[in-house]
Formats: C-alpha cells, structure tokens, sequence
C-alpha cells in the first residue's frame, strides 16, 4: 500500500516527516515524498511562502521515492 507525505515547513518538520516515512517504511508500506510545496511554484506563491534550498533534504531523500509534480488530485482531494 502507498503511503504519500506531504513535505511542508522548515528543515524541524521536514525531518519530522521523513522520520515518519521511515516508520511507515518499516511497518511494510511503499511511502512516496511529494515535495512541490517546498519548491517555487503557484502554490507557493499563491500562499505567500519563501523557499530555501536544503541540500541536507535532498541528501536524506535522494535514495527515496520523491514526486515533485502536483498532481489534480493532490490540489482538489
């Protein structure tokens, strides 16, 4: 089963939510990082955010399944 987590905030939530994803890797599910709301784009500019570049999140999640796109589903459900 596929388990999606929404990495949003600073570096504090962001590895928060990664050590969540690893939790739920553990417990047998498939977790994929959506991470479009930690970059430039309508919906960080649409909500007024800053993005900082992490490059020690990106070193975390470069052996993980990321997904970078927003997706329909992902703005409407």
């Amino acid at each position: 089963m596929k388990k999606y987590i929404y990495l949003a905030g600073g570096l504090g939530n962001n590895l928060f939510q990664v050590c969540y994803g690893l939790y739920l890797e553990e417990k047998g599910y498939e977790v994929i990082y959506k991470t479009f709301l930690l970059e430039k784009n309508i919906f960080t500019k649409y909500l007024n955010w800053s993005v900082h570049q992490n490059q020690l999140l990106e070193s975390i999640l470069r052996d993980k399944e990321v997904d970078r796109i927003a997706t329909f589903a992902d703005v409407f459900f």
